[in-house]
């Protein structure tokens, strides 16, 4: 059921990346630097609105705008080479109003070695920011990065060959190397020229209201604008297009929005037997060794920090 909207100024969440970048080392001039390069945190994207999709690639974390400086000017300044820089597509949380999307760029060790890296970071596991009135949260940043790989000679040899986008670049068989993926933060670590130093990911905005309440149009635009996947416009918001003709099938969403809808009631069940089930799981010990004692969290052991 549609809930008619009152209040048009209430939005979800927006983005709280929180993701520090800092690159050091001898530039291609000679010279020394260590910087942190904010492009990360400054265009986190917006919580979905009342009315309308959060805006992408909005904002920093906690003010109304940054800067987020062109790709030519980072890569005259720094030994990078940035060859894709983008919306970070499905990163903002899917609903009704989707939240809007954060970034992604590819930073590759290039012109000077080696180049210095280490990031300041959160949300690669749980996402602080949290969906408004059946919205989903937005998308959790993993730490990546490509040792060895063939990008630079690719690039070079074979213009043309590969679409520059995130999907590709993450598609071991397109780009080789050795992969590491992790948590976001990352301690100080060298890289070599042509090393995938890291992907640097912003935060997608958190989604407001129920995502199979959403207009399909605005999810087909979602699509145009790299926004929103094809499989979450199918899998999360049930929508059935042509893309040749890019022509909504209404009756079929319908059905499928329908469907969907049943198969929740059918998952649901008695508050007290969700709550039973729920309170005898137990995390695994790994997790637990941090934690400490389960549920209560008393601690097991000394933490040290570094």
């Amino acid at each position: 059921m549609t809930i008619a909207v009152t209040w048009v100024r209430v939005a979800a969440s927006a983005a709280n990346a929180g993701t520090g970048s800092v690159v050091a080392g001898v530039s291609q001039w000679g010279l020394p630097f260590s910087d942190l390069l904010a492009y990360s945190l400054n265009t986190d994207g917006q919580g979905g609105r009342a009315r309308s999709p959060g805006m992408n690639a909005c904002h920093f974390s906690w003010a109304p705008f940054g800067r987020a400086p062109d790709v030519e000017l980072i890569e005259n300044e720094f030994p990078l080479l940035i060859p894709i820089s983008q919306h970070f597509t499905d990163s903002g949380g899917h609903g009704a109003q989707r939240g809007g999307c954060g970034t992604v760029q590819v930073w590759v060790a290039h012109q000077a070695e080696p180049v210095f890296f280490m990031c300041v970071a959160d949300n690669s596991k749980i996402q602080t920011s949290q969906g408004l009135f059946g919205g989903y949260g937005p998308a959790t940043l993993p730490g990546i990065s490509i040792r060895h790989p063939d990008l630079l000679r690719r690039l070079r040899e074979e213009p043309g060959a590969f679409d520059l986008d995130l999907e590709t670049l993450l598609d071991e068989s397109v780009v080789g190397g050795e992969r590491t993926v992790e948590f976001m933060g990352r301690s100080v670590r060298p890289y070599d020229e042509g090393d995938v130093i890291s992907f640097v990911f912003a935060g997608g905005g958190a989604g407001y209201g129920d995502p199979l309440d959403t207009d399909p149009q605005s999810v087909l635009d979602g699509i145009g604008e790299r926004s929103i996947s094809d499989w979450a416009a199918r899998t999360i918001y049930r929508i059935v297009y042509d893309p040749e003709s890019g022509k909504v099938d209404e009756k079929e969403t319908a059905r499928l929005r329908d469907a969907e809808r049943r198969a929740r009631l059918e998952r649901g069940r008695p508050w007290n037997e969700f709550v039973d089930e729920w309170s005898g799981r137990r995390p695994p010990e790994e997790i637990l060794h941090w934690f400490g004692s389960w549920p209560e969290g008393r601690p097991l052991a000394p933490l040290i920090r570094h």
